[in-house]
Formats: C-alpha cells, structure tokens, sequence
C-alpha cells in the first residue's frame, strides 16, 4: 500500500498538486488518485519526486510493466504524472519521457432488436421494465438508472437531464424511441406510487400518512 504523499515533502509538494487540482475543477474522485500514484512515485524513488529525473521516469514505467500492470492503468498513471510534473512542477520535459501504450479497445456488445424485445418481454414488475427500457433507449448506464430520479425527468422536452458527478458536469440524454417516450412519460408521472408495488419505495406506516396529512 502507498504511503500518502506527506504535506511537507519538497516544500509542500501535496497541497501544491491538491490546490492545481482543485483550481481546475477535478472531481473528489480523480483529486485521490492522482495523489496515490505521485505517492506511488515517490515512494518507488525513496525521495521527494521534485527531484526526479528522466531516467528515473524510465526506471518507474519499466517497474510497472514488469509488475505486469495493464495498458488503462499504466496510461492512467501517465496522465497523473504529466498533470504533476508539468502543473505542480513547472519541468514539462519530464512529462515528455511518459510513455503511453497503445492497446486494442474492444467494442460493447450490442444487443440486436429482437433481444432487447424479449429481454423486455421477460420482465414482470414495472420498475424493471421501465429501468431496462429507458436504460436501452436513451443509452445510459447502469449506474446512471441506478441513481435516476424524477426530478431528472423533462417529460415535456423528452430529456433525461443526469448530473454525473464523477466527471461534474449534467448530461442532457435525448429519448430517442417512441416506446422509450412513452415509458418516460409513465416513469415521470408515476414512479412512486407504481415503484412502491415492487419493493422500491417502502410505503409509509398509518402513523406516518396520518401525520402527513395532518401537516
């Protein structure tokens, strides 16, 4: 496990890279690992990474190649290493030696008419038909109908309007289908009172409605 990256080292490296970072608008998300791989960095150097050099760059790409590390995450440990060199460092000549590795990316499976329909066709309860159904004609991801509520729902534009937070930015995901129209419009007016009927809003207790009416 990385040792984190102490605040001290070379003159305050870590709140440095944690303020570039923050200026600029990074997720919670990438701000943590782009401060585990300097760590990483700096830990595999045995001193503070301000004082690198090209050859130590090398040395440190060879290691995770050796280590076995895939293609994704060696280029993901590139791209936190240039943001850190040429940003917190101000020494862009060392991003330069980074090398990234070239990898086949493999397309998704993309299911074909007739099995989305009877992938459709086998569901029972309405939030499973509406969650696959939106999911398959706006194309969003599972996560996304995850976390998916009402108020995401522009049912008069026929827009999905999603805040992502991991890339903090909304995305707005036209519906593209008239079924999905429809099961959007059904899922805007009605998703409570129908979710409830299949395990995904717990209905309220006498007491509670009683006192929600009362308020």
């Amino acid at each position: 496990m990385n040792k984190p990256l102490s605040p001290t080292t070379g003159g305050g490296l870590r709140q440095r890279l944690v303020e570039d970072m923050t200026v600029r608008g990074f997720s919670e998300k990438t701000r943590r690992y782009y401060i585990r791989i300097v760590a990483g960095f700096a830990a595999f150097l045995g001193r503070s990474p301000n004082t690198a050099t090209a050859d130590d760059v090398r040395r440190f790409q060879v290691h995770q190649s050796e280590l076995g590390m895939h293609a994704p995450a060696m280029n993901s440990t590139v791209a936190a290493l240039r943001f850190f060199f040429t940003t917190t460092l101000d020494r862009p000549e060392l991003s330069r030696k980074l090398i990234r590795i070239p990898y086949p990316r493999k397309l998704p499976v993309v299911l074909s008419p007739e099995e989305v329909a009877r992938l459709l066709g086998a569901t029972t309860c309405l939030k499973h038909r509406a969650a696959l159904g939106v999911a398959y004609g706006a194309g969003l991801r599972v996560a996304e109908v995850a976390s998916l509520k009402v108020g995401d729902i522009d049912s008069e534009r026929m827009l999905i309007c999603k805040s992502l937070d991991w890339a903090s930015r909304t995305v707005f995901e036209p519906v593209k289908t008239a079924a999905t129209r429809a099961r959007l419009t059904w899922l805007s007016m009605a998703l409570v009172p129908n979710f409830r009927r299949c395990g995904a809003v717990k209905p309220r207790s006498r007491e509670a409605e009683r006192r929600r009416r009362r308020a």
